[in-house]
């Protein structure tokens, strides 16, 4: 949202070599974001964010430039309500609807992804997956789960609400109803979710290198939940 913002606020087209910087010049993000410095994989990762900002359709490469027509670039009219509502996607739609720290919850974790700081990677995945379970007790109370006609309490933990249980609620409540085949769906990409979150966990303990390509996995896995159960 940072990088929007500054395109948001530019009274004619920026170029995308101020807004990213480069190695011994500041840019216009870092600035944005309290003047911190960009490692280079920061930087990368800074390049990403506004090549996905510009496959969004939010800004666009003016083309005026004779040398450099694709880095020059602007704010589009669905950039400035993506801006004015504070939310890039659909899925960040449904997140404010239920809290706007939801928001932060998702960007802050792969933002974590992106950082080259030590113990960064492992706060990502960990974020990835508290986020995921506060929108399910968010989105399905346990009073209001254990009210629905079809709910069934586990004989062996009467007290204990399955995350089956607690998919099929929130699916209810999502603008396009129930689906047999999404809450497999579901259900399916959560047991992936553990597994992914616990193999994290196993190197934490042992001490072990964390691989950055996990950890974007494991938040690709817990986007899919997201978008399954909201939007």
């Amino acid at each position: 949202m940072a990088l929007l913002a500054i395109y948001g606020r530019a009274t004619r087209s920026v170029h995308i070599g101020n807004v990213i910087g480069a190695e011994f010049r500041s840019s216009d993000l870092e600035r944005e974001l309290g003047g911190v410095e960009f490692t280079v994989e920061e930087r990368a990762g800074a390049m990403r964010c506004a090549d996905e900002l510009e496959a969004r359709g939010l800004v666009v490469p003016t083309y005026s430039d004779l040398t450099s027509p694709d880095q020059w670039r602007v704010i589009t009219p669905s950039g400035r309500e993506a801006l004015q509502r504070g939310a890039l996607d659909s899925l960040d739609l449904a997140l404010m609807k239920l809290n706007p720290e939801f928001i932060v919850m998702r960007r802050g974790a792969w933002r974590a992804a992106a950082s080259n700081s030590p113990d960064a990677l492992r706060q990502a995945a960990h974020s990835g997956r508290e986020l995921v379970t506060q929108v399910l007790h968010a989105t399905s109370p346990d009073e209001d789960v254990v009210s629905r006609p079809w709910f069934v309490p586990n004989r062996e933990k009467p007290g204990q609400i399955s995350r089956r249980a607690r998919y099929r609620h929130a699916m209810e409540r999502r603008s396009r109803g129930m689906s047999d085949t999404d809450l497999s769906i579901a259900v399916k990409a959560g047991e992936l979710l553990d597994v992914q979150h616990g193999q994290l966990s196993a190197n934490a303990h042992q001490r072990g290198p964390v691989e950055r390509q996990g950890v974007i996995d494991a938040l690709t896995t817990t986007e899919i939940v997201l978008r399954i159960l909201l939007v």
